[in-house]
């Protein structure tokens, strides 16, 4: 049985369980990686600054299993029994006291509530919060699957948008989730340099030299994701795409970005000039508006001349938006 996948990330039953813990390392604490995830060449636990950083690397881990990357190339990760087979191989035994493979893969696949040998689908956030949880259980220090789900939100919507749209995959972003953050509207991109502001600063799971986007609204789409990345970086960055955008900023009359402007200062508080609202948001919001359905498709041919479109369905193409 594959299980279906499920967006909100609210909603999930915390897993309790009388099973004691079975195998203990003295990685877990004091690295803040309660999985014992190992670094690239397999020769060492790598460290973190908090135990949702080592969780939300876990998650990724295993997002890449699932795709067949990494050690899972060409043999895409299906299940429990796949799963632990590639986290810690029988080889990896600590001794003849440590867990069996099988009771390893008993616990976990116990976590989820499958078979050990049964599909599950990671894209679920609650399948992935539990699939986390066993693994912690095992490797040292269970952590609870309240602490999970907050980690791994960002890692889950990620994922489903590199399922849908194959254009971000390889893009290195990463994806935090804040339902407390002070941002304004749903979500924020951050630059390999922006340092953010007082109220709202740059999440700590961003670091800086890398971009991301904080997310704060659950209802986030994964189209909302890869159309703020689109209109706030790869617009400036991909040569195949920024000659296309560069063209659709020349055929937006001037009258019509003032009138948004305005319209925004008279009813949002818009105080920043008109040049950097047009380059930071009027004209990524009109790319936004048309290629990534964030404005009412009934009012499209009112807002959009018959050259706009063309364009906008040229980037479209280009991004696998069907």
């Amino acid at each position: 049985m594959l299980l279906s996948p499920h967006w909100d990330l609210q909603e999930y039953l915390p897993h309790k369980s009388s099973e004691p813990v079975v195998s203990q390392s003295d990685n877990t604490t004091g690295s803040n990686n309660p999985t014992n995830l190992k670094t690239a060449d397999a020769k060492s636990f790598r460290e973190f600054k908090n135990v949702e950083e080592g969780i939300k690397a876990s998650a990724d881990q295993l997002f890449r299993y699932f795709s067949g990357e990494g050690p899972a190339k060409g043999k895409p990760t299906k299940t429990v029994k796949d799963v632990i087979a590639l986290w810690r191989p029988a080889s990896d035994r600590r001794g003849e006291k440590d867990i069996s493979q099988a009771n390893y893969e008993k616990i976990v696949a116990q976590s989820i509530g499958v078979k050990a040998n049964e599909k599950i689908d990671i894209n679920n956030p609650q399948v992935l919060g539990k699939l986390l949880q066993g693994i912690t259980k095992v490797e040292g220090k269970e952590v609870p699957l309240d602490t999970i789900m907050k980690s791994i939100g960002g890692s889950s919507l990620l994922a489903k948008a590199e399922q849908e749209f194959p254009y971000l995959k390889g893009k290195n972003i990463n994806v935090v989730v804040n339902p407390e953050s002070k941002i304004e509207g749903k979500l924020e991109f951050y630059d390999e340099r922006e340092t953010g502001t007082g109220d709202t600063p740059r999440p700590e799971g961003i670091p800086l030299g890398q971009v991301g986007v904080e997310i704060k609204d659950k209802n986030v789409r994964p189209i909302d994701l890869l159309g703020d990345y689109v209109s706030h970086y790869a617009v400036y960055n991909d040569p195949k795409l920024k000659p296309l955008y560069d063209e659709f900023v020349k055929t937006i009359p001037e009258r019509q970005q003032r009138d948004r402007y305005n319209y925004a200062v008279e009813n949002f508080g818009e105080d920043r000039p008109y040049e950097d609202w047009k380059e930071m948001s009027g004209d990524p919001g009109m790319l936004r508006g048309y290629v990534f359905d964030q404005f009412p498709k009934d009012e499209l041919d009112k807002i959009y001349s018959p050259e706009q479109i063309e364009l906008l369905d040229k980037i479209k193409k280009y991004l696998g938006i069907k």
